[in-house]
């Protein structure tokens, strides 16, 4: 699993992952004071914050669940379009022991002070919940639990919820790494000289502080991707490609690899570049028989 990693994802990884064979192998449970073992990892769009998050739950060989905030349903909503809802997490933690939550895109909660709607009001309320280790009054019961069991299957999910689940949390904080992009002055550094030393109080200027506060320091921090992490995108996506897709994608990403580093598009590069080069093979196929058709 090291080896898919980028050089400047591995301090983060390593740091997430001995935080997780803490949580899930020290004899914590019974201390009269509970470590906060929830990690926060903080990274531009694209940096690999998914990536490392499913590394470690790879190399510990647990189960991983995903959610998005921004897709979350909250309980009692009418709608139920959303792809996450509480019921999914309880059915997950019914199904598993042990496991990891990953709760991403946590910066788009925004800050409470009496604004938003009510829909965002209820999902800070439930999200909290989940990083507090509660679970909702009204949860419905995952498939396959029998609702006569109700009591004993709630202690069951809340038991592992405490106990079992490990819990980290993420956002890009586009703003924050706008502003450490700037020197006083107002000109732009390079990356190298990007500050990345984020805290608890830089979080707090972009999400509430009772939700930075649910989480133990220090913030784990993903730079954006440098030139060698790109190559090393192209390099691996090439591999797993037929070879003439692949010759498509190695002319196209020499060519366009210092824009990808300039505008940050981090690893959806190689899907904008998948995309040309399957648009190219396909015009190379059809661009003869056209020729003769139009001649003709």
């Amino acid at each position: 699993m090291r080896n898919t990693l980028f050089k400047h994802q591995q301090g983060a990884f390593d740091s997430l992952l001995a935080t997780s064979k803490a949580f899930f192998t020290a004899d914590w449970q019974e201390l009269p004071v509970k470590p906060r073992f929830s990690r926060f990892v903080v990274g531009p769009s694209g940096s690999g914050k998914t990536h490392i998050v499913q590394a470690v739950a790879e190399q510990l060989d647990l189960p991983l669940y995903s959610v998005d905030a921004t897709n979350w349903m909250p309980l009692g909503a009418s709608d139920r379009a959303a792809r996450s809802t509480w019921a999914d997490i309880a059915e997950f933690i019914g199904n598993n022991p042990k496991g990891i939550i990953f709760v991403d895109e946590l910066d788009k909660l925004g800050h409470a002070e009496g604004h938003g709607s009510s829909w965002m009001q209820y999902l800070r309320v439930e999200i909290f919940a989940l990083l507090d280790r509660r679970l909702p009054q009204h949860l419905t019961l995952p498939e396959g639990f029998d609702s006569d069991e109700r009591p004993a299957t709630i202690r069951l999910i809340s038991n592992r919820l405490r106990n079992g689940m490990m819990l980290i949390g993420a956002g890009a904080f586009q703003s924050l790494w706008e502003a450490r992009a700037k020197k006083a002055i107002g000109l732009i550094p390079s990356k190298e000289q990007c500050r990345t030393d984020f805290s608890h109080k830089d979080m707090q200027k972009s999400i509430p502080t009772e939700l930075a506060n649910r989480f133990a320091g220090p913030v784990l921090v993903l730079k954006p991707l440098q030139e060698e992490d790109y190559r090393q995108l192209l390099r691996r996506a090439a591999s797993a490609l037929p070879k003439d897709i692949a010759g498509h994608m190695v002319r196209n990403g020499r060519k366009e690899i210092h824009s990808a580093v300039e505008n940050d598009l981090g690893v959806r590069w190689v899907e904008e570049l998948l995309l040309k080069s399957l648009v190219q093979k396909s015009a190379r196929k059809t661009d003869v028989p056209h020729l003769f058709n139009a001649a003709a």
